[in-house]
C-alpha cells in the first residue's frame, strides 16, 4: 500500500513539473536560448589574399588599415543590415580548414558581429610562429575603428 501512495505521489509531482514548464513555455516565448539563430541576415565572403611575393618583401609591403588585399585568405561572416558591428577574429582548429567553421561563424554574425576567419596553415612546432604573425597582419589589415562622434 506504502508503494502505491508513494508512486502516486512522485507520478503527481512530475504531472505538476510539467504543467509548470509547458505554462513557462506558453508564457514566455520571446526567450531565446544561446544556440538560437540570430536577429541579423547574414553574407558569408570568402577574400583572397594578397599575391605571394619573397617574404622579406611581403612583410615590408604589408598593407595596413584595410588597404587591398588581406595578407591571408579570409571567410567573414557579416550582418547584411547597415552598420557598425564589433569585430571578432576567428582562429581555427588544429588541421582544419576556416570554411568548416562557416556554419559557427554565420551564427556569431547572426548576433551582431562581423566575423573574421583567416585561413591557417602551419600544424604546430616552428611554424606557428609565423601563423601567429599572420593573424596579427590581419588585425593590421582591417580598418581602424573610428572615434565615436563628439557630443553636441
Amino acid at each position: 500500500m506504502k508503494t502505491i501512495v508513494f508512486a502516486a505521489q512522485i507520478l503527481f509531482c512530475f504531472v505538476l513539473l510539467l504543467f509548470q514548464l509547458l505554462t513557462m513555455a506558453a508564457a514566455a516565448p520571446s526567450i531565446t536560448g544561446v544556440f538560437d539563430h540570430g536577429s541579423y541576415g547574414v553574407a558569408l565572403v570568402k577574400v583572397d589574399e594578397a599575391p605571394r611575393k619573397c617574404s622579406a618583401a611581403r612583410k615590408s609591403a604589408a598593407p595596413t588599415g584595410g588597404g587591398g588585399a588581406p595578407p591571408k585568405p579570409l571567410l567573414v561572416a557579416a550582418p547584411r543590415e547597415a552598420g557598425e558591428y564589433p569585430v571578432v577574429l576567428f582562429l581555427h582548429g588544429y588541421l582544419a580548414n576556416n570554411s568548416f567553421y562557416s556554419q559557427l561563424l554565420e551564427h556569431v554574425a547572426s548576433h551582431g558581429f562581423v566575423v573574421v576567419g583567416p585561413q591557417l596553415y602551419a600544424i604546430s612546432g616552428p611554424g606557428t610562429t609565423d601563423e601567429i604573425n599572420s593573424a596579427a597582419a590581419v588585425i593590421n589589415w582591417l580598418p581602424p575603428r573610428r572615434p565615436p562622434p563628439a557630443p553636441a
